[in-house]
């Protein structure tokens, strides 16, 4: 990546600055992930969003070539025999390069909010004379929401109810 600051253009002989790695990436990303907070709200972890994404053309580009190795010790954990250690780039995720490269405008107007609600809940119990009830329930719902496509239908959410078995007592 390069870049002039925002005090310098090119008329007046703009000083590129090169940056890269994790540290640059890291940083725009989070510009990335703030927008997407502006444009929808507080989103939690973005991972289910972001793989969702992942999915639909146009907002992550591939990087298949190349390497994210550095030098190290041979013989230290991890490094291989040539002296270096890292991940080559591949299709599809690896650990070079992750999803790819992001398409910021495409990613944040195709975001799709994750659905966030309430709900009443009615639980009816019978008591019998004598009986000792310790109620408690545990509620797992969970969904998955993705960008409409025409090819796929649309993903079921699966909710789920457990409850401890309710304690009597002798009488």
């Amino acid at each position: 990546m390069a870049f002039c600051f925002s005090e310098s253009t090119a008329a007046n002989g703009c000083t590129l600055y090169r940056a890269g790695g994790s540290s640059a990436s890291a940083a725009i990303f989070a510009g990335v992930a703030a927008l997407v907070d502006q444009k929808y709200g507080a989103q939690g972890n973005l991972a289910s969003g972001l793989y969702d994404l992942s999915r639909t053309n146009g907002v992550f580009t591939d990087i298949n070539l190349g390497t994210a190795r550095l030098p190290c010790l041979p013989g230290s954990e991890g490094c291989d025999p040539s002296g270096f250690i890292g991940f080559p780039a591949a299709r599809g995720y690896d650990l070079a390069t992750g999803l790819g490269s992001i398409d910021a405008h495409a990613l944040v107007t195709r975001w799709h909010r994750l659905a966030t609600g309430n709900g009443k809940v009615t639980v009816n119990n019978t008591i019998n004379a004598g009986q000792v009830i310790n109620p408690g329930a545990s509620l797992a719902l969970s969904g998955m929401s993705s960008p409409k496509r025409e090819d796929q239908p649309p993903p079921a959410s699966s909710p789920s109810m457990t409850s401890p078995p309710a304690q009597t007592s002798p009488t």
